[in-house]
């Protein structure tokens, strides 16, 4: 494990410059080429193997998969930031923020005595947000304002969306529990793009 915050700070730039690399005129074609819609079935994929990887209580793959989802975080990011979206540090500040606002108990002077009170706060915190969201907020860091936000689809339909890629995903790759555990140390960084160094 790091020895303090500055050896976080210093690893998680690490990977930021790797991304980018792999994103860059003379990185990886196949990085290079991906979409923040083409890698949604990655995203899904990694998300079900950390999760099964939590349930086996099998420590080091659930470390590994916690990681192919950290990746595909700041690969997002990275797509977003060369169009001049957002980038990984409004990713953080937004979610850091969110944590600060919704955590009055913690952070404020609110009270809350339990787990239950704690989530009827978060709950009503969210619909007040919700109701006080103006569509052409500005965006973090970023002198353009942010598009006004389309409804979300609930989650099944978002499920419904993604699932015929997502299964031409597993299908190319197998199944996660069949794989050996050589496959496991290098299937999924492939997968996912790790396909070569930075310079």
């Amino acid at each position: 494990m790091p020895d303090g915050r500055s050896q976080i700070t210093d690893d998680f730039a690490k990977l930021c410059e790797i991304v980018a690399k792999l994103r860059a005129p003379d990185g990886c074609p196949w990085d290079r080429e991906q979409t923040n819609q083409s890698l949604l079935p990655a995203l899904i994929e990694e998300a079900y193997e950390a999760a099964e990887a939590a349930r086996a209580q099998d420590e080091a793959h659930f470390c590994e998969e916690l990681g192919d989802l950290l990746l595909l975080v700041v690969m997002h990011a990275q797509i977003a930031c060369e169009t001049g979206k957002f980038d990984i540090e409004d990713v953080i500040e937004e979610v850091s923020n969110k944590l600060i606002r919704r955590h009055p108990h913690v952070f404020g002077t609110s009270k809350a005595r339990d787990a239950g009170a704690v989530l009827k706060q978060w709950e009503a915190i969210k619909r007040e947000e919700k109701t006080s969201r103006v569509c052409q907020r500005p965006c973090p860091r970023w002198s353009a304002p942010r598009r006004p936000n389309p409804k979300p689809p609930g989650l099944i339909s978002t499920g419904q969306n993604c699932a015929t890629s997502s299964l031409k995903w597993k299908k190319s790759w197998g199944k996660p529990k069949k794989r050996s555990g050589h496959e496991r140390k290098t299937g999924s960084k492939t997968r996912l793009g790790i396909c070569c160094s930075p310079s």
